[in-house]
């Protein structure tokens, strides 16, 4: 239930499924109970019955290659054609358009801009004489007959609108390398131009010009008009390019659109159209289709020719003749038994919810009602807690569709990074996407970024699909929620039930704050719009500003606050045996090539390969690995279970004890690892108990000399590369005691979730290292350290994850302490120093709890 604020915030949900509709979407998606599904405009569901029928389907019917002629052959042939007959027939139009299959709307966009006919060249009929082939390769002429030869012209335009996908602005590439004039188009230029009461019209021998839309806008969900069709189709967009008017031809993006929409092909009818079916129905993923008007197949001139699109073909001469149909654009074997899949989307749709009207009831209503609800959620200054980037109020149906976009503020008025609101969701098992979505027109006027700002975020280091959110306090993109035909209101309430936890800011605090003029700390209730307030709780003596400033070199520098070097030194080791489980406390330890020894050799992995971490599965920290050193065996105990143990180097034996070597990748990096056998296999998934991942089993990495080791881009002052385990980042990962007091008084101590203690919180960050005696975050300014004899650099702070809100004894998710980490670092979610050994050791070193720390400083 919402609370606290939203309680009072009543907005209705209008449902127009009916009560048993309700009950078989709950059965069909029974497996994202618990979870809050929002990325339907990315990829949308699938239903527990449509995969069960595609699987009944091909464990009950034999499908041949469609080029063969076998009976098998015949039966996947004739299933494809109904399945094209079923397309035609969903978007209400069989008689005029054609079904292209491709491998999704991208495909669609880019088979069209690479086989339009600019030119608009005139086909000329004349005969040809008989010709004697004389060398291979040499071009042929059969017994007379009529040959195209074609009249080379000028090329027409090429007008796509300012805020479509990036794969259509994609297609400008190659409509300008084919001589096309390219130019992209707003929509206030598109209303002038079509606002005209006279078209120019083209002649006959004219040009042919291209103009690419989409029918719903993937960033913010409006809806653009699908009567612009027409109006490019009848010359209006001549007024918007120089020289003689063309033909014009209009591609409708509907890949957005038809996944919560119902497109009249009878009613609207554009020349091309491409959709994705994921989008539609989840599965299957790779296949989508090019609808084609039947009318215009002649403006796309094939060159390329792959195997079943051709009648005849030459080997030795450059001789080939196409298909008639549009299945001379199928090159090769098309997708075959993942579109006979699609005829079990089809029948899920019409089964659970009758058709697409009812879904675009259905998923507007969910919209609205999130939108009406975050724009009315505020901080306790009466500010904001959300920007909306729409171009509606949510009114309307026919111009709004299944889509919110939004990023947080804080009660001051700055921005929340998407990056930590993403951190926030994924703990909360929220699905949603960040990001500019593939659509750089539309984020960059929603978000006001000029042209010469986008280029110094890419010259700061931004780039598409990275994690820098803010930079000059400015979003580089932002949060977009999309509803499903299967959503729920409880979905958009999880979203805005964790907004109001984590994100309002519900009072002013009061605390001690510095007086420059007295030269003390006074009380003083700080507000939003003058601090941050909720960064520092009663027991907190400085306010943010000071406290940033009394972080920075330069206060150090010039006000001395480091401590006494004799005080400062290491108080925990702890090394991580298996990857993402929990800690192996140390009083001392060996350092080698790659780290502390036997930190994080083995891995847990899916049968798919995918390496299992926290984030996934929570319970993993409580799988408690230890090293036994005398026996030389990794060990492995479990609540409620007996213990179980693996050998240490079976890594390094696995060709002498007959082991299956694998590769896999950590953090992009490849690595080799060694399956460590069914045993412990078998008990860890009994221990996991997570039925969604299969079964897991246990990896140790492969450590035959000098191949496959993983290393970091984290270079010394050397520019050496350093060796790592299957770590993530860095050889090591430090933190100061004293900076985790400090975090842990700032941190809403009245929350139950939240840490309690020190230690509680020091296991939270899963460190290396625990150095004491060090002024709270002075770590921040290290250029290296010496702990013991050995001498570490450091290579700049760890940005943190949700892992850290996981209890590391339970495997209970909490806010903290990242929200508050985020807070005061103005979403910079940093804690700890990565450290890699300024010396790479050869040979294996001690390090020990009570070993003195010194430490070089960047001013």
């Amino acid at each position: 239930m919402l609370c606290n604020n939203m309680a009072s915030i009543s907005f209705s949900f209008e449902e127009n499924y009916s009560e048993d509709v309700l009950r078989s979407l709950s059965k069909e998606f029974s497996r994202v109970k618990g979870l809050a599904y929002l990325d339907h405009t990315a990829a949308t569901l699938y239903a527990e019955s449509q995969i069960n029928g595609a699987h009944e389907d091909l464990l009950g019917n034999v499908y041949g290659n469609p080029h063969s002629l076998s009976l098998s052959s015949k039966h996947a042939c004739d299933a494809i054609e109904t399945i094209r007959y079923r397309i035609l027939n969903y978007f209400h139009n069989l008689e005029e358009y054609s079904v292209i299959f491709t491998s999704g709307a991208t495909a669609a966009l880019k088979l069209v801009v690479e086989t339009f006919d600019w030119s608009g060249s005139e086909t000329i009929k004349k005969p040809q004489e008989k010709r004697v082939i004389s060398s291979p390769g040499e071009d042929i002429y059969l017994k007379p007959k009529l040959q195209e030869s074609l009249q080379e012209k000028d090329a027409g335009n090429f007008i796509y609108f300012n805020e479509s996908h990036t794969s259509v602005l994609g297609m400008r590439e190659v409509a300008k390398a084919k001589g096309s004039f390219v130019r992209t188009i707003s929509k206030s230029e598109l209303r002038e131009c079509f606002s005209k009461t006279f078209f120019e019209q083209a002649t006959p021998d004219a040009c042919n010009s291209l103009f690419v839309y989409p029918a719903q806008c993937n960033f913010s969900g409006v809806k653009y008009p699908l009567k612009w069709t027409e109006r490019v189709q009848n010359g209006a967009l001549n007024c918007c390019v120089p020289g003689k008017p063309t033909n014009w031809f209009c591609f409708l993006d509907a890949a957005t659109y038809v996944s919560t929409n119902d497109l009249d092909l009878s009613k609207v009818k554009p020349d091309f159209v491409c959709i994705s079916f994921y989008k539609i129905f989840g599965y299957p993923t790779g296949l989508g289709a090019l609808l084609v008007k039947n009318s215009v197949g002649h403006v796309l001139k094939k060159e390329y020719f792959g195997g079943g699109s051709v009648l005849i073909s030459l080997s030795n001469q450059k001789f080939h003749i196409n298909k008639r149909g549009f299945e001379r654009f199928e090159d090769g074997t098309i997708s075959f038994l993942s579109i006979l899949s699609l005829q079990h989307g089809f029948d899920t749709i019409s089964k659970l919810v009758g058709n697409m009207a009812n879904v675009t009831i259905h998923t507007f209503n969910l919209a609205r009602y999130f939108y009406s609800t975050l724009i009315s959620m505020h901080h306790s200054n009466g500010k904001p807690v959300a920007k909306v980037y729409c171009d509606t109020d949510y009114d309307n149906m026919d111009t709004q569709g299944n889509i919110v976009n939004f990023n947080l503020l804080r009660a001051n008025g700055s921005y929340i990074g998407y990056a930590e609101v993403l951190q926030m969701a994924n703990l909360n098992k929220i699905h949603l996407r960040t990001g500019c979505f593939c659509n750089p027109g539309a984020c960059q006027r929603h978000l006001n970024l000029s042209d010469q700002e986008l280029l110094e975020n890419y010259e700061a280091g931004h780039v598409c699909g990275d994690t820098i959110d803010l930079i000059n306090g400015k979003p580089t993109g932002s949060v977009r929620i999309s509803f499903g035909y299967m959503s729920t209101k409880t979905d958009a309430d999880s979203l805005l039930t964790m907004i109001q936890e984590c994100f309002i800011e519900n009072h002013g605090v009061s605390l001690k704050c510095f007086n420059e003029e007295t030269n003390k700390f006074s009380e003083a209730t700080i507000y939003d719009e003058e601090k941050d307030h909720s960064l520092a709780k009663p027991s907190t003596i400085d306010s943010k500003s000071e406290l940033l400033h009394k972080f920075s070199s330069v206060y150090v520098e010039q006000h001395g606050i480091v401590n006494d070097l004799s005080n400062t030194h290491l108080s925990h080791i702890f090394l991580y045996p298996v990857k993402s489980c929990g800690a192996f406390q140390v009083k001392s330890w060996h350092i080698g090539p790659s780290g502390l020894l036997y930190d994080r050799q083995w891995m847990i992995m899916t049968a798919n390969g995918v390496c299992v971490t926290q984030k996934m599965v929570p319970t993993l920290c409580m799988i408690q690995p230890t090293i036994d050193l005398k026996t030389e065996e990794l060990v492995l105990n479990f609540p409620g279970m007996q213990q179980i143990s693996v050998p240490l180097n079976a890594g390094k034996k696995a060709s002498t004890l007959n082991l299956t070597i694998c590769h896999s990748k950590v953090c992009g990096k490849k690595v080799q690892v060694v399956d460590c056998g069914e045993e412990v296999s078998e008990w860890i998934t009994a221990a996991i108990q997570d039925s969604s991942h299969g079964k897991l089993r246990l990896y140790s990495q492969y450590c035959a000399t000098g191949d496959f080791t993983k290393t970091t881009h984290a270079s010394n002052s050397l520019g050496q590369l350093k060796t790592l385990s299957l770590s993530n980042q860095a050889q090591f990962l430090l933190i100061n005691y004293a900076s985790v007091q400090w975090l842990l008084e700032n941190t809403d101590r009245e929350a139950t979730d939240s840490p309690h203690n020190e230690e509680d919180m020091i296991s939270r960050f899963r460190c290396n290292f625990v150095i004491t005696g060090a002024e709270r975050m002075s770590e921040s300014n290290w250029n290296s350290l010496k702990i013991g004899g050995i001498t570490f650099q450091s290579h700049g702070p760890c940005t943190r994850c949700q892992i850290i809100c996981i209890d590391q004894k339970t495997g209970r998710k909490t806010k903290e302490p990242l929200t508050t980490i985020a807070r005061i670092f103005e979403g910079k979610m940093k804690f700890g120093i990565y450290l890699s050994c300024e010396n790479s050791l050869q040979t294996s070193a001690i390090i020990s709890v009570g070993d003195s720390v010194s430490y070089t400083k960047n001013f």
